[in-house]
């Protein structure tokens, strides 16, 4: 039996239309939703040839609707199809917002591992700056 190949696109989801309830979304995405977002563009992209080779190894693995990052599963003979379509995403379901892809990878744990380095790096650089000790932080915390 021949193993089959895929590679797997890490993109965050950039929402550009009108934020609600804080950071996040109303609602938020679906992993069924990315998916019909990316299948329409490649359909427009690629035609009928672009949705018949894609059709079994195409999907959405991962959705993190707290951080908006997706993982999207391609074949490997075939990734660039779906990586061509990805940057014309400008809706998911009815909220406007773009694909960034961040990281392309052959394994699951790939892209795992780099969105923990990824994360480690936001974090840092989101608290560079800023104290512990100083007493402003602190009562901010408390207050």
């Amino acid at each position: 039996m021949v193993r089959l190949k895929n590679r797997y696109y890490l993109c965050e989801i950039i929402p550009t239309g009108e934020k609600k309830q804080g950071t996040h979304l109303v609602g938020g995405f679906t992993e069924r939703l990315v998916f019909k977002a990316v299948q329409k563009e490649v359909q427009d992209l690629h035609g009928d040839y672009g949705q018949g080779v894609l059709m079994g190894s195409f999907s959405v693995s991962y959705l993190n609707p707290d951080t908006n990052m997706v993982m999207i599963r391609a074949g490997r003979d075939y990734h660039r199809l779906v990586g061509s379509a990805l940057p014309l995403v400008k809706k998911i379901g009815h909220q406007e917002a773009f694909l960034r892809t961040i990281h392309l990878g052959g394994t699951i744990r790939s892209c795992q591992k780099f969105l923990i380095k990824h994360n480690k790096q936001f974090v840092k650089s989101a608290t560079e700056g800023v104290d512990v000790a100083d007493p402003e932080v602190k009562e901010q915390g408390n207050g």
